[in-house]
């Protein structure tokens, strides 16, 4: 590919700069493996990428700090977002089955759940359970007490 004409008072050459054009599309898969979605958007503030706009089961948006940058055919996270913690199964430690996450509380916009919302099914009551009471999160979310 033919480099471009540089006009510009900080590069001397192209050397180690990347199109954010490239991650448009790319699959995106979290920490543990699972996929998150695939890249919709580069978010680029202050002349330097912020994050990517992330669709899957929601729209995410994902900081520039929370990715690998580089990766060859996928865009790999440092993290598994909260927010795929939805409709994921709960069992506290005796094995019982508690419901389905229905939603997730956070009071940051940081990568942090504070709570989980949990429902059996659609006439039962919701139960709150705090996050310092999950013990395991992959595929099912298994709780360190009895419920």
């Amino acid at each position: 590919m033919k480099q471009p004409i540089l006009i510009t008072p900080n590069l001397t050459n192209m050397e180690g700069t990347e199109s954010g054009r490239k991650y448009l599309g790319k699959k995106v898969y979290t920490d543990s493996g699972d996929r998150a979605g695939r890249v919709r958007d580069v978010i680029i503030k202050n002349n330097a990428v912020a994050g990517l706009i992330v669709k899957g089961r929601e729209k995410l948006f994902i900081d520039a700090s929370y990715y690998i940058a580089g990766a060859a055919d996928n865009v790999l996270l440092k993290i598994d977002p909260v927010t795929m913690l939805k409709k994921k199964l709960v069992f506290d430690n005796n094995g019982k089955k508690l419901g389905r996450v229905k939603s997730i509380e956070r009071k940051s916009l940081r990568n942090a759940c504070d709570e989980l919302v949990v429902k059996k099914n659609i006439l039962s009551k919701s139960m709150r359970i705090p996050f310092t009471d999950v013990e395991v999160s992959k595929k099912n979310i298994i709780l360190n007490k009895s419920y």
